[in-house]
């Protein structure tokens, strides 16, 4: 066994190294730190936890970027505000 690289969107983000008799994931970029040290029992289930490591982390980005409250007021705070302001205008 040797060393081989993990490589995701055609940069080397990692790089396997046998330990016994599978392969421990050595992270070389911030992007994959939370795999390093992983033990693997082939290069195929290496890559395929850095794809899904991947994967994660843009569904979290995208449940991030919905949950973001709208910068458009619903009626209910629309038709509050102008109550409120009615209230003081008298």
């Amino acid at each position: 066994m040797k060393n081989q690289a993990i490589v995701h969107g055609m940069e080397a983000v990692g790089v396997l190294m046998p330990d016994g008799d599978r392969f421990r994931f050595i992270a070389v970029k911030f992007s994959v730190w939370a795999l390093d040290g992983s033990l693997y029992d082939t290069p195929a289930e290496a890559q395929a936890a850095v794809q899904a490591h991947f994967a994660g982390a843009r569904k979290k980005e995208a449940a991030a970027r919905d949950s973001e409250p709208h910068s458009f007021p619903t009626a209910e705070g629309y038709h509050a505000f102008a109550d409120m302001r009615a209230a003081f205008s008298e």
